[in-house]
């Protein structure tokens, strides 16, 4: 802790007595009695408050509460100006300026860092949350020895030299981002309440009246982007699309369809389809009356192919989903959610219970569906459960989706009992959709097609669910920019 006594001044001052000084990593709470505090209080002043009663560790933040103290009392023994007024006047100067070096041409990492992380490098494995606090403040404070607020391109340098030296460390993809944005979080955090340096603002675009140029709001982008523009089959026009769709319209009524030939139809159709759906938002009941097949379980997978120019793309989903679901189940019992152990009991055996089997593959899917929207998503500030916009269960599939939020996105309703419904639904706009003829990955297969065949964007209360989903379990690659959660958690995955 900075006091008053531990500064002399010969010529200029300087700090002196470091025997007690220790190094941020070994520091830790004190535990001193009522008496002892009572003491402290009186004796040792400059020490912070919560230091004191124990409740946090000395820290930077600590000893920026000592060096306040040393400020007061020159404040009181010299007449100086108010500190306010010295941060506006012409002669300040940002902290940023008074940095001596430049920025290198290569960034190097320091060496030496606290021992949680040089653990975690040890084994070789991308690291934890508490690591990669640790790790990301020990480079801010050697990118400090240059700049508090680095440009873009330095702080992607920064970001690719920690992949370089650290392989083990990258992303799914083989990329940096998921550091990059934990790396300009912390820019901006500790950056934070500072007076603007001038040579970060020259940096920052202007408007023609010289105020600062505000980011254009992102658009939301349609699922149905992929190939949505296709050209009309030759000897295709409006006329025979129309009896197409009537033809459609007659084969949707009967028991037994001919799907063979609804099939061929829905390739006829599909370039009119397309501009129907794509010149504007549709709503899922209208689609559902001009294109009753888009709702068929079969259909929508076929559409799905269409769509992606690729005969397998609905191939092999299932699969994916089933291995993915033990790893989920795995990392959230490493995370210790609360809301998580209902869920995970499930899947508990009774080893004195002949009855009782080991859970199924099928069974571990069902509970990672379920647990993903309690990983990646906020709780909704209207009540709801972020699940519901993925999944919903009662014994009325009907009454759930007449009583679900006004114009809500498709979700599964299982009916009945989760892990043994008597039957599966895909529901959208308080209406029921379809019926599942599968079980609990069907559903699964069958919902996130929906969402590009129908053009529909994801829900925002289950945004990051839905775009883990397509990355992990359909393979889709598209402009959207992944949430950092979503990233970290497909590279914890990777550990599994």
């Amino acid at each position: 802790m900075v006091k008053e006594e531990n500064i002399q001044m010969p010529y200029s001052p300087i700090l002196v007595d470091f025997g007690k000084s220790k190094h941020m990593s070994d520091v830790q709470k004190k535990n001193l009695r009522d008496t002892e505090k009572e003491i402290y209080r009186k004796r040792h002043f400059h020490i912070a408050p919560e230091v004191i009663d124990g409740s946090h560790t000395p820290s930077v933040k600590s000893d920026v509460y000592s060096i306040g103290l040393v400020f007061c009392k020159i404040y009181k023994l010299v007449k100086v100006k108010n500190l306010k007024d010295l941060c506006k006047s012409p002669e300040y100067k940002p902290m940023n300026r008074l940095m001596s070096k430049t920025w290198p041409a290569t960034f190097v990492l320091p060496k030496s860092f606290p021992p949680v992380v040089m653990e975690a490098l040890g084994k070789r494995s991308y690291m934890e949350k508490k690591a990669r606090s640790k790790f990301i403040q020990a480079i801010y404070d050697a990118i400090c020895q240059y700049t508090m607020s680095p440009t873009a391109d330095q702080r992607r340098q920064v970001c690719r030299q920690i992949i370089t030296d650290y392989p083990f460390q990258a992303d799914v993809d083989g990329g940096c981002e998921s550091w990059y944005r934990i790396l300009t979080d912390k820019c901006k955090n500790e950056c934070r309440g500072y007076v603007p340096d001038p040579v970060v603002m020259a940096r920052k675009r202007k408007n023609p009246d010289g105020s600062i140029k505000q980011p254009n709001p992102a658009k939301g982008l349609r699922r149905g982007i992929v190939k949505w523009a296709t050209p009309h089959i030759e000897g295709e026009d409006e006329a025979s699309h129309a009896r197409h769709v009537t033809w459609m319209h007659s084969e949707w009524k009967k028991k037994e369809k001919r799907h063979s030939l609804v099939t061929r139809k829905m390739d006829l159709t599909y370039s009119f389809r397309r501009e129907y759906l794509t010149k504007e938002m549709v709503p899922l009941l209208d689609i559902k009356e001009k294109y009753p097949f888009l709702f068929d379980e079969k259909e929508v997978r076929n559409e799905y192919c269409r769509l992606m120019a690729d005969e397998d793309a609905a191939t092999g989903i299932e699969e994916k989903f089933l291995k993915l679901g033990s790893k989920i189940i795995e990392y959230s019992k490493g995370k210790n959610l609360t809301e998580s152990e209902p869920l995970l009991d499930l899947l508990k055996c009774d080893s004195d219970d002949e009855e009782d089997t080991p859970p199924t593959s099928e069974d571990q899917a069902l509970i990672a569906l379920c647990l993903l929207p309690m990983i990646l998503e906020r709780a909704p500030k209207n009540g709801q459960s972020q699940s519901d916009f993925l999944y919903q269960n009662g014994d009325d599939a009907k009454k759930i989706a007449h009583n679900a939020k006004e114009g809500m996105t498709p979700f599964i309703i299982f009916e009945g009992q989760l892990q043994a419904p008597d039957d599966i639904y895909l529901s959208g706009e308080r209406n029921l959709l379809l019926k599942v003829n599968g079980g609990h990955t069907s559903a699964l297969v069958t919902l996130l097609p929906i969402y590009f065949v129908c053009n529909i964007e994801y829900p925002k209360e289950c945004r990051n669910t839905y775009l883990f989903l397509q990355r992990e379990v359909l393979n889709v690659y598209d402009s959207v920019k992944l949430p950092t959660k979503v990233l970290q958690l497909m590279n914890e995955l990777t550990q599994f």
